[in-house]
Parts: structure tokens; C-alpha cells; sequence
């Protein structure tokens, strides 16, 4: 029976009744919940015990009670416990050592697999981010490039499409315009990537292609803007570059203009734009090449072309 149990029937308290199953005085065993169960064969030897216990109590009256020790409830590996109880416990403890050992082992491998999806999604984030970009380039060289369009009639050398142009300037959009044919005559003598053109780029620029820039701003300036506006006026003033800065507005009162201080505007001077031989460095010009430079090569290859033409079409 349980140890509570005895202590009722043989009428001591449940601590005496603990105490006497620590020194062994009652036989019996624990099980592995900790509850004492007691052998009620062995009942009379305790209450014999327990007579004896008293006994020795009455001869002790005369002196001091030794206060009774607190002990901790009994371990479930108590000596009392049986060999099987302890072959059972020490399976139960080394499966659930091999099933921490079971998850720990996934939580690595699971924590290692998370490393490697997340080092396969950067570079797939990567790749995607640099397709993106390469189609984003196509998309714009398909912008520029239309060849064999039939929706202009503008002549190019090189297949460009100058229907943006065309709009821009049809809108009445003066700096759009400017960059954009600035834009537009670097792709077509594959100068994008630099930024800038050399002499040997104006001096060999496809005839066809110019004098289409050029008719498109003189058509919607209405005379006023284009290359062979200026190129006339240049050659007025026996090319001296700085009275054709003044006549056309890039100077006002001997002080350069930077490009964006220049008027874009129907009512700017004539020849003001488009401003391609300075571009945003003044009146420097760019790359090598000085704006006055620049300025002249461009009126010469226009010459050229001109010449060129009536050659063909005569």
C-alpha cells in the first residue's frame, strides 16, 4: 500500500512513517512517479519498529528533542528503486537524448539550407537586376532605331528614328529637343558610351542624317533654329566665333552663358539653338575639341553633304 496509507493504519504521522523508510526500517519500493509503495507483509516488523522507536523515545525524555531534519522528496533513482525500474528510466532518458540529438542535428541542417536559399535568391536578385538592365539598354536602342520604319519619312544612314525628334519639336519642347538630338547624333556615330564627339565624328557624321536634324529644326523654328542657320550667320562674320556668340545670345555683354541660362524659346535669337557645339561645359565646348572648333566642323560637313546632294540629284 502507499506509504500515506500505512502511516494511517498503523497510526503515526506521514513524516515518522518517511522517516522510517529512509533508514530502511519499511520494506517496499518507489516507483518511478516517487510514490513510496509499502509491503504490508512486512506490517509487523514496523509496528515492532515503531514500539521500539517509542520506547527508546520514553528513555530520552529527560533530554533535549533533536529537531527533526527537512529532507528533499525521494529521487525516482532512490537505492530502494528496482533493477527494472532503472533499466526503464535509463532507456527513457537515452531516447529522448537521441531524439534532441535527432532535432538539433534537423535545426543545423535546416539552418544550412536556409544559408544556401539565401545565397541562391541574392544571386538570382543579382541576375534578374542586370537582365532588367540589358533590357532596358535594347529598349532603348529600339527607341532610337527603327530601320525600315514606314511611319516617318525622314532619311537616315543608319536607320535612326527621328519621330521623337519630330515631336519633341512639333510641341514646341526647345530643350528636349536640343538634348535629345544631342543624344541622338552620339548613337549614331556609337559615341553614347563617351559622351562627347571628336572632329573626326562631326567631319565624317552621315550626310542623310544631318541634314535631317537640321530640316526638322528649321522646319518647326520656321526658319529661325538649325545648322544651316548658323552655319550662315558663321560665315558672316568670317567665322570669328566670339561675334557669332554674341549674335546668336550664347554671350550677353562679353559674359559666356552656361547651358542652362540659354533661352528655349520660339523668341530666342536666331541660330541660338540647337546648342550642340557647347553643350553644358559654356562656351567651351567638349571633349577635345573647342566649341568654336566644333561649331565650324559641323557648318563644314553641312556644306559638304549640300554639295553632295545637288551632285546626286543633278
Amino acid at each position: 500500500m502507499k506509504l500515506a496509507d500505512y502511516a494511517r493504519e498503523v497510526g503515526v504521522s506521514y513524516r515518522t512513517a518517511w522517516r522510517w523508510w529512509k533508514s530502511g526500517a519499511l520494506n517496499g519500493y518507489q516507483l518511478p512517479s516517487g510514490t513510496i509503495i509499502i509491503n504490508v507483509d512486512a506490517e509487523s516488523s514496523a509496528v515492532k519498529n515503531t514500539d521500539t522507536k517509542k520506547s527508546g523515545a520514553k528513555n530520552r525524555d529527560n533530554q533535549p528533542a533533536e529537531p527533526l531534519q527537512e529532507s528533499e522528496p525521494p529521487s525516482i533513482l532512490s537505492s530502494s528503486m528496482t533493477l527494472a525500474q532503472q533499466e526503464f528510466l535509463q532507456s527513457a532518458v537515452l531516447r529522448l537524448e537521441n531524439r534532441l540529438n535527432k532535432l538539433e542535428a534537423a535545426l543545423q541542417q535546416g539552418e544550412i539550407e536556409r544559408q544556401e536559399l539565401k545565397q541562391e535568391l541574392e544571386l538570382a536578385s543579382s541576375q534578374r537586376a542586370e537582365q532588367i538592365s540589358m533590357l532596358k539598354e535594347i529598349l532603348t536602342k529600339l527607341e532610337f532605331f527603327s530601320p525600315g520604319s514606314a511611319e516617318t519619312s525622314w532619311q537616315s544612314e543608319v536607320g535612326m528614328d527621328y519621330s521623337q525628334l519630330d515631336q519633341f519639336l512639333a510641341a514646341g519642347r526647345w530643350q528636349e529637343a536640343d538634348e535629345y538630338t544631342w543624344l541622338v547624333m552620339l548613337i549614331v556615330v556609337d559615341r553614347e558610351a563617351e559622351g562627347w564627339l571628336r572632329l573626326e565624328d562631326i567631319e565624317n557624321f552621315p550626310c542623310a542624317d544631318l541634314q535631317t536634324i537640321d530640316q526638322l529644326w528649321t522646319k518647326y523654328s520656321r526658319g529661325r533654329f538649325g545648322f544651316n542657320v548658323q552655319r550662315q550667320i558663321l560665315s558672316s562674320l568670317e567665322n570669328n566665333y566670339m561675334d557669332f556668340c554674341d549674335r546668336v545670345g550664347w554671350r550677353q555683354r562679353e559674359n559666356w552663358l552656361n547651358y542652362d541660362e540659354l533661352s528655349f524659346s520660339a523668341n530666342a535669337p536666331e541660330g541660338h539653338l540647337p546648342a550642340i557645339a557647347r553643350r553644358r561645359r559654356a562656351c567651351y565646348g567638349v571633349g577635345t575639341s573647342s566649341a568654336a572648333d566644333s561649331l565650324v566642323a559641323i557648318a563644314h560637313r553641312l556644306e559638304q553633304c549640300e554639295e553632295m546632294s545637288d551632285i546626286t540629284s543633278g
